[in-house]
């Protein structure tokens, strides 16, 4: 009986049968090098869980005001995060 084709999302095995995520993480991580601006993104970038709506008011304005201090301080985020890529 023929072993079905791994795909590329699958971790490849070792010698007893357990995924090696070591090489998946690896290759995650080398991909990752190619995307130009990741790491920037990923230090000015602000998520916002879809409940947030139905947070109080006050709760919202707080939130919106500690995002403005974010938005203020990008570049000197941005630089921090360079540095230390």
């Amino acid at each position: 009986m023929q072993k079905p084709m791994q795909t590329s999302r699958e971790a490849p095995r070792d010698a007893a049968g357990r995924k090696d995520n070591s090489v998946r993480l690896g290759a995650h991580r080398e991909s990752s090098k190619n995307l130009k601006g990741n790491a920037q993104i990923c230090a000015t970038s602000v998520g916002i869980f879809r409940t947030l709506p139905l947070a109080y008011r006050s709760a919202m304005e707080h939130i919106l005001e500690v995002i403005r201090k974010i938005k203020a301080s990008s570049a000197v985020l941005a630089e921090a995060v360079s540095e230390d890529v």
